[in-house]
């Protein structure tokens, strides 16, 4: 049974940050982008070594030529759903899925415990996965890392109950012990 969504806004404010804390934040982003690259390599070796078998590119070129074949979507969709199971199938096996990707993390934010919290580390995996996600799909454009001259932007939690959290009560926002007044 899937979730209900619910509205989701983003709110952007001021913070009114100290020197001090201004050089945590920066080593969080940096770590941050780290774990970002590494679970991504992770992701795309698993990629490439999928890509390679013989398994893999004929069940892509059979789905292909359906669609080309076939220009009603639906019917298109109904005659690739065998190949859709054979997709799945293979990327559960080469672990590639958000899941897995979370479970990959895991370790490496264990190590950076003071600075990224685990639901923070869950949602940079995320965001791995929509990237590679796309990739696999159609969607999107070719995957890259992030760069040190541009490292991340923005950092997210799972919910604003743990991790990276916002007390409105306070105005403040607390992550990890540091307590950054808005």
């Amino acid at each position: 049974m899937t979730k209900k969504q619910e509205p989701r806004f983003v709110l952007n404010l001021k913070l009114k940050t100290q020197p001090f804390q201004e050089d945590i934040l920066n080593k969080r982003f940096e770590i941050g982008r780290h774990l970002y690259n590494s679970v991504l390599g992770l992701a795309l070796k698993r990629y490439k070594e999928m890509y390679k078998t013989k398994r893999w590119r004929e069940n892509q070129q059979n789905i292909s030529e359906i669609y080309k074949k076939n220009s009603d979507k639906d019917k298109a969709k109904k005659l690739c759903k065998p190949y859709f199971n054979i997709k799945n199938e293979m990327l559960k096996e080469f672990r590639l899925n958000e899941y897995s990707l979370h479970q990959d993390v895991a370790p490496m934010q264990r190590i950076f415990k003071k600075n990224i919290d685990a639901f923070t580390s869950q949602k940079i995996a995320t965001r791995v996965w929509k990237a590679i996600d796309d990739n696999i799909f159609g969607k999107g454009e070719e995957v890259h890392f992030k760069k040190i001259s541009i490292g991340l932007n923005s950092l997210e939690g799972k919910s604003n109950k743990q991790g990276i959290v916002y007390k409105i009560e306070n105005n403040i926002l607390v992550w990890n012990g540091l307590e950054i007044p808005v």
